[in-house]
């Protein structure tokens, strides 16, 4: 939401709370005021609140997974389509396969980065 905000909350911290807040902030390049507001919002939305250069990294990493799922599916189609697969075909997916482990492999090294309180587990195989 866009605008002017009208309605001001306070609280109360003690001081290692603050210090807390102050430093998570820092992490999201953020005001301590806005990144509360967020982080309540966040909480309150059920969603992760994660630092901008990780959400970018993130994304980056979404496209690239759906232009390999898009190679794939063609190759599935002109499989399907032909009856057939030709040593380029199986080739061609044999590399999109070793390109989305490697984008799970950098998927997963990001959330390993988060704080360790917010953590995603990742099943092993």
């Amino acid at each position: 939401m866009h605008g002017t905000y009208t309605h001001r909350v306070t609280c109360n911290l003690h001081p290692e709370q603050f210090f807390r807040l102050q430093q998570v902030a820092q992490q999201f390049n953020s005001r301590l005021a806005p990144f509360v507001r967020d982080a309540a919002l966040a909480y309150l939305d059920r969603r992760s609140l994660l630092p901008s250069s990780l959400e970018k990294h993130l994304t980056k990493i979404v496209q690239e997974v759906r232009r390999v799922g898009t190679n794939l599916n063609q190759i599935a189609k002109r499989a399907k389509t032909y009856q057939r697969l030709t040593h380029d075909d199986l080739r061609k997916a044999a590399q999109l396969v070793i390109m989305m482990e490697r984008l799970v492999l950098v998927l997963r090294q990001a959330l390993e980065s988060l704080p360790h309180d917010h953590q995603i587990d990742v099943e092993e195989e």
